[in-house]
C-alpha cells in the first residue's frame, strides 16, 4: 500500500487529551468504492487531509492519520428492476496510530466533498435517480411528439439521445475522493509531539515582509467593465510558475478551458446530464483590470460544485522571488443566468475555508516549504459582508513552494481490487427499465396531484426558512471542522 507516511512519535509521558463529539475529520480515500461492485465488509481506508487539535493548540491528529473502516451496505441499481436509485453506507471504526492497537472510532459521514450525491442523516450516501434528470426529461418530451408527427418524433429523439446521455445512476467514488466524517462520541487521544517537516511556519521576518508586500495589493476581484467588488484575494504563493504548476498539478487541480462555444455546449450537456466536467471554464474575472495568469480547479462528479483558485502574478519580487496573488472559493450550486445567458455558480460565502482547501492540499504534495497567515492592514468586513453575503476576515495565507522535483503523488490502496463499470448491455437494459418504471409510477393524474402538492409544501416552507434561516445550512461549521475555536486556527 502507497499512502503519505504518517509523521507520529507519541509520548508516553504527555497526558491524554478529548477529542470531543461532533469533531469534523476530513478523510482522502485511499481505496475506491463503488455501489456496483461493493460487498458488505469491504475494506475502506483513508488519510486524514487536516491536522486535528485540541482547544489549546495540542496535536491529536496529523495529517497522513489512517481512518479504516468498511462497507457497512450497498445498494446496486443493477438493471433497475428492484431499485431507482443506489445507496452507499460506509462505517468508518478504527484509527491508526503509534500505538499497536487501533483505536476504536465511532463517526458517521455527513458529506461527501464536491459530490451530486447526498448524505442522509443516518450517513449513508443516496445516489441520484437518473430519470429525474433533465436529460431523460428531455429524451421524454422528444419520444412524445411522435404521437403528433411519427418523423418529428423520431428526429427529436435521435437528437436528443445524440446531444444528451442518460446519467449513471450507480454511486462511483476513485481513491484520492474526500469525505467529511463527525464523531458520533468523544475519544481519548495522546497528544502528538510534533516532528519537524518540510512545511514549516513562516519566521517573524518572513512574515512581517509578506504583510508588507499584500498591503500594497488588491483586496477584490471584479468582472470586467464592473466596479462592485467579487471575490477577495486570500492567498499569496511564493516561487516561480514551474514550481506553481508542479504542486498543483500534483495535488489533483486542473486548469479551465477557455470560454468557447464548444465549451459552453460541454457546460449545458453537464447541466443537462447531471454529470462532470473537469476543466469547466471559469466566468471572466480580474484583478487591477488585469486577466488571472492561472486558474486552477478540483471537482468531482458534477458540474455544479468545485474548489477553484484564480491567479496573478505580482509585479514586485519578496526575497528575490516571484509572488502570485490567489482567489480561491468554492462553488457550491449552479444555477441559470440571463445576463450573459448560460449557467452562474454560487459560491461558498465562508471563503476563508477554502484558502485553507488549497493550502492543505498543496502541503500533501510536499510542495510546501513553509507557510503562515498574514493580516491586511485596513480589512473591510463591512464591504465583504454586503458582497455576495461573504464572510471573511481577508487575511491572507501565504504558501512558500520548495523546488517541488519530487512531488508525492496522491496515495492509493492497491490492495484492494479496482472499480468495474456496468457493461453496454446493463447499461440499456437499465435505461430501459427505469424509463418503464417511471412512466407508469409518475406519469398518471394521482402523481401529478400529489407532486404538485409537495412542490407547493416545500416553497412554502422554503419561504418560510428564508426568513429565520437567511444563509443555507451547511454540513458542518468552521469550529466543528477543525476541532478548534477560531483564534487557535488562525495560523494552522
Amino acid at each position: 500500500m502507497k499512502c503519505v507516511p504518517l509523521f507520529l512519535l507519541m509520548s508516553a509521558t504527555l497526558p491524554a487529551e478529548f477529542l470531543p463529539a461532533g469533531t469534523i475529520l476530513e478523510i482522502r480515500l485511499l481505496t475506491a468504492v463503488s455501489s456496483h461492485d461493493a460487498k458488505r465488509g469491504d475494506p475502506v481506508r483513508g488519510i486524514t487531509v487536516v491536522p486535528v487539535r485540541d482547544a489549546n493548540g495540542a496535536l491529536l491528529l496529523p495529517v497522513g492519520t489512517i481512518i479504516q473502516g468498511r462497507v457497512e451496505r450497498a445498494r446496486r441499481v443493477g438493471l433497475g428492476l428492484i431499485h431507482e436509485t443506489a445507496s452507499l453506507h460506509l462505517r468508518l471504526d478504527e484509527i491508526l496510530t503509534a500505538d499497536p492497537r487501533p483505536v476504536p472510532l465511532a463517526a458517521r459521514l455527513v458529506s461527501v466533498d464536491n459530490a451530486r450525491e447526498r448524505v442522509d442523516a443516518k450517513g449513508r450516501i443516496r445516489g441520484i435517480r437518473a430519470t429525474a434528470s433533465m436529460a431523460h426529461r428531455l429524451h421524454r418530451r422528444a419520444f412524445s411528439l411522435t404521437s403528433w408527427h411519427p418523423l418529428a418524433g423520431i428526429s427529436a429523439t435521435v437528437a436528443s439521445n445524440v446531444l444528451f446521455k442518460f446519467p449513471e445512476p450507480e454511486i462511483s467514488y476513485s481513491a484520492g475522493t474526500e469525505l467529511h466524517a463527525k464523531l458520533e462520541t468523544a475519544l481519548t487521544l495522546q497528544p502528538v509531539v510534533e516532528t519537524p517537516d518540510q512545511a514549516r511556519e513562516l519566521t517573524t521576518a518572513e512574515g512581517t515582509a509578506f504583510a508588507e508586500a499584500v498591503a500594497r495589493m488588491p483586496e477584490w476581484t471584479h468582472r470586467p467593465l464592473a466596479t462592485k467588488p467579487v471575490d477577495p484575494t486570500n492567498l499569496l504563493f511564493v516561487g516561480d510558475r514551474d514550481r506553481l504548476e508542479r504542486a498543483f498539478a500534483t495535488a489533483g487541480w486542473v486548469s479551465a478551458d477557455p470560454l468557447t462555444g464548444r465549451s459552453r455546449l460541454q457546460v449545458v450537456r453537464a447541466v443537462v446530464e447531471d454529470g462532470a466536467y473537469g476543466d469547466a471554464p471559469m466566468s471572466p474575472m480580474q484583478l487591477a483590470g488585469h486577466d488571472p495568469d492561472l486558474v486552477r480547479q478540483r471537482g468531482l462528479n458534477t458540474f455544479a460544485k468545485r474548489h477553484h483558485v484564480r491567479i496573478w502574478r505580482q509585479e514586485n519580487r519578496v526575497d528575490g522571488e516571484d509572488v502570485w496573488l490567489g482567489a480561491a472559493t468554492h462553488d457550491t450550486n449552479v444555477g441559470p443566468t440571463f445576463k450573459p445567458l448560460g449557467f452562474s455558480h454560487h459560491i461558498d460565502g465562508e471563503v476563508d475555508l477554502e484558502r485553507q482547501k488549497v493550502l492543505h492540499d498543496l502541503i500533501l504534495t510536499g510542495c510546501v516549504a513553509a507557510h503562515g497567515i498574514v493580516d491586511r492592514a485596513t480589512p473591510g468586513e463591512a464591504q465583504a459582508r454586503a458582497t455576495r453575503h461573504i464572510s471573511t476576515d481577508e487575511a491572507v495565507v501565504v504558501v512558500r513552494l520548495n523546488e517541488c522535483l519530487a512531488p508525492l503523488p496522491v496515495p492509493v490502496d492497491e490492495s484492494v481490487a479496482p472499480m468495474t463499470k456496468p457493461n453496454r448491455a446493463t447499461r440499456i437494459t437499465r435505461r430501459v427499465t427505469l424509463s418503464a418504471r417511471n412512466y407508469l409510477i409518475r406519469e398518471n393524474l394521482a402523481f401529478r396531484v400529489y407532486d404538485m402538492g409537495r412542490v407547493a409544501w416545500f416553497l412554502m416552507g422554503k419561504a418560510g426558512r428564508h426568513v429565520r434561516e437567511p444563509m443555507p445550512q451547511r454540513a458542518f461549521s468552521t469550529a466543528e471542522r477543525y476541532a478548534v475555536p477560531a483564534a487557535t486556527l488562525r495560523g494552522r
